[in-house]
């Protein structure tokens, strides 16, 4: 089975069904939505979601996050844990932390990031999807 990690802004364009959503990184939660690969929520892309949801800037909440993550075994949470902050350490060409933690979940456990960040997508560490 296939793992992939997510950007907070592919998991919210997901759970809105929106159409910005890329051809690759939709078929990838549609894949995992019916058991067919698993994705990797990192940490820190449930504090940014709580963060832009306390601030009305997207309607997805971490109550739908976490319901998405206790209904499927599909979805799993990845911890911010030393490695991750240590590999994140070595990831020079993205410049913003938040970021950079989110990649490093990708680059630790060796797997593609759903995301379109351009920044992101540039890095030479990390392999994205959209």
């Amino acid at each position: 089975m296939k793992h992939y990690v997510t950007d907070t802004m592919g998991l919210i364009r997901h759970l809105a069904k929106s159409e910005q959503l890329g051809k690759n990184a939709s078929k990838i939660f549609e894949e995992a939505d019916t058991g067919g690969c698993v994705v990797f929520i990192p940490a820190m892309v449930l504090m940014e979601i709580l963060y832009l949801s306390k601030k009305n800037r997207i309607s997805t909440t971490l109550p739908d996050v976490t319901q998405l993550v206790q209904n499927s075994t599909n979805y799993r949470i990845y911890p911010i844990t030393t490695e991750v902050i240590l590999k994140a350490k070595e990831i020079t060409d993205i410049p913003e932390l938040h970021d950079r933690i989110i990649a490093a979940t990708a680059v630790l456990l060796g797997l593609g990031l759903i995301n379109r960040d351009s920044v992101i997508s540039k890095s030479a560490f990390l392999t994205t999807i959209w």
